[in-house]
Order: structure tokens, then sequence, then C-alpha cells
């Protein structure tokens, strides 16, 4: 993700989100940063494209911010639960198949390993 002027400086001097947002949204454009969409979108298409060209792995570990997860389960259309936020040691466990990702799992080291299910019955 790109955050523009506040690129590499303490997190602190981010602008503050508005009271019903959970993520970045676009925030940063003013400052040349992304806004989450864009972020998510790029992120998701090279997720697609890596799980695509690899037939042989079972399991592949993707680490990244919990901003760009964010975003990407934003494209996926997924709903969560409202007191549902992103840490950047959120771990989500997603599904591949026919060329799509579902999400399976959230767990949130943060808080104490509360876990989520998304799978369906």
């Amino acid at each position: 993700m790109n955050l523009g002027e506040f690129e590499a400086q303490p997190e602190f001097l981010l602008p503050k989100f508005r009271t019903s947002a959970n993520s970045f949204e676009n925030l940063l454009v003013p400052f040349g940063g992304e806004d989450i969409v864009t972020v998510g979108k790029r992120a998701l298409d090279s997720i697609l494209e890596v799980l695509a060209n690899d037939d042989h792995a079972d399991n592949i570990l993707m680490v990244s911010h919990g901003s760009t997860m964010w975003g990407i389960c934003l494209q996926l259309g997924i709903q969560f639960p409202e007191e549902v936020g992103f840490s950047n040691c959120a771990i989500c466990e997603f599904q591949y198949y026919q060329e799509q990702l579902e999400l399976q799992k959230l767990i949130l080291p943060t808080k104490a390993f509360k876990t989520y299910s998304f799978e369906r019955d």
C-alpha cells in the first residue's frame, strides 16, 4: 500500500479514520497515497495470478499488512460482523476453488486468537 507522504512516518501522524470507518479507505489519496479499493484489487489480481499458475501446491502462505488484507476482503464482497477489524497480525484462511478465493476463517491474534468462521454449510 502506498501511504504517500506518510510512507515511513510514525503511525500517529496518519489522518484519523472517520467514526464508522474500518480501514484507511481513501484518507491517504490527498497525500499521494492509494485508496483501499485500489490496493485490494491489485493484491487480489496478483494472488489469483499466482494461484492460477501453480497447480502443484496444496497450501500457500501469503503475508501482508492488515490494510491490504482488508482491501482484498472488500474486493471479494465479504461481510464482517460490525465489531470485526483487522490488525497487521490478522490471519485469513482462504480456499481457492474454481479460480475463486473464499474466506474460510479469520483469526485475530491481537484479540486472544478470536476466530470467525465463514465456511459455507
